[in-house]
């Protein structure tokens, strides 16, 4: 609600119902011969609510981008990098996924000795993967492990 202290509305609330309040709180203290009433269709109504909806609106975008500058309230990507270029912190860019992949040949259709080239396309259905080094299928066993890098 409001306080009025030495002809000053003193706001806790900042939404629209609080403002409102606020200012019939303060008319009917400093002017009480002419706010008497707070009828619907009288026209200072219409223009405590007008102002009461822009003051609302205000603290609510206030309220939003004070909340931006603090780390722990920041909503937006862009802020969180701002508040860290602040910090001399420096974003490192996206880094592609890696892993191994173990290639299984099939004897009857190759021989061992198989070369499996640098670059070499595999894929989880999804996401493309290549070989970052060019081996051989050793002698012996038909597998192989090759480390990959997303492509």
């Amino acid at each position: 609600m409001a306080n009025i202290i030495s002809g000053r509305v003193q706001v806790d609330a900042k939404d629209f119902n609080g403002l409102l309040e606020a200012m019939f709180e303060y008319a009917r203290t400093t002017h009480p011969d002419i706010w008497t009433d707070e009828n619907f269709d009288q026209f200072m109504r219409l223009i405590a609510e007008l102002v009461a909806y822009e003051g609302d609106q205000l603290t609510y975008y206030l309220d939003k981008q004070t909340s931006e500058n603090f780390l722990t309230t920041a909503q937006l990507r862009q802020s969180i990098i701002d508040i860290g270029k602040m910090l001399d912190y420096v974003l490192r860019g996206p880094e592609p996924s890696t892993g191994e992949v173990t290639f299984s040949i099939d004897t009857g259709t190759f021989d061992y000795g198989t070369p499996i080239p640098a670059g070499f396309q595999v894929s989880n259905g999804d996401i493309i993967f290549e070989t970052t080094i060019e081996t051989l299928v050793p002698l012996g066993d038909p597998t192989v492990t090759i480390p990959v890098i997303e492509g």
